[in-house]
Formats: C-alpha cells, sequence, structure tokens
C-alpha cells in the first residue's frame, strides 16, 4: 500500500502526463472554475476543492 506521499507524487505525475498530452483538458477544467467563480462568491480554497475533483472526475474518471 502506498503512503500518502507516494499516492500523491503518482498522483502528480500522471496528471503532468495527461496535461502534456493532452493541454486542451486543462484549459477547459479552469475555464469552467473561473466562470464558477464569476458567478458565486467561492474562496481561493473552494475553487481548489473544485479544481481537483472536477479534473479527477472528468479526466481520470
Amino acid at each position: 500500500m502506498k503512503t500518502a506521499k507516494e499516492a500523491y507524487l503518482d498522483f502528480i505525475k500522471r496528471l503532468t502526463h495527461l496535461i502534456s498530452k493532452n493541454p486542451q483538458l486543462i484549459n477547459t477544467t479552469l475555464s469552467n472554475i473561473f466562470t464558477i467563480r464569476l458567478i458565486g462568491n467561492k474562496t481561493h480554497g473552494d475553487l481548489a476543492e473544485i479544481a481537483i475533483s472536477e479534473f479527477i472526475n472528468q479526466y481520470y474518471g
């Protein structure tokens, strides 16, 4: 079983690889998040949480 640090480093490695192969995915995800910021009163922490969960749900499924 991986430690939390190992799991995090693995996630970052896989995320970096995915973004390098499909840069439009991160652009789309960030665009959606910033639109949420314009519509509602979200903090930076809220946006970070949304960003991570949206990216994982959409592209890691």
